[in-house]
C-alpha cells in the first residue's frame, strides 16, 4: 500500500518515529493499527502489572536512553 502523505505530515511521522526509536513504517502501522481497534490496543492496561511493564519496556527502549542523556543547562549563570 502507498500512502500520499502531505509533507508537513510526513515530517512530523518523521520526527514522532524518531522519537520512539522506530522505523517510520512500524510507527504509522501502529497509528493505524490502534485508529482501528477504537484505541484499545497496546496503549489501554488493564491491570496495574500490564502498565508496569509496558513503563519497564519504555524505559529500557532507545528513544528514553536517547531522551534522558540530554544535559539540561539549569545553571544560574545560564538564567540569568
Amino acid at each position: 500500500m502507498i500512502l500520499g502523505l502531505k509533507s508537513a505530515v510526513e515530517a512530523r511521522a518523521v520526527e514522532q518515529a524518531a522519537r520512539r526509536g522506530v522505523p517510520v513504517k512500524e510507527f504509522l502501522e501502529s497509528l493505524i493499527e490502534d485508529s482501528l481497534s477504537g484505541g484499545e490496543g497496546e496503549t489501554s492496561y488493564h491491570t496495574m502489572e500490564e502498565w508496569e511493564a509496558a513503563l519497564d519496556e519504555f524505559a529500557d527502549s532507545p528513544a528514553f536512553a536517547k531522551a534522558a542523556n540530554r544535559f539540561v543547562d539549569d545553571s544560574r549563570e545560564r538564567i540569568y
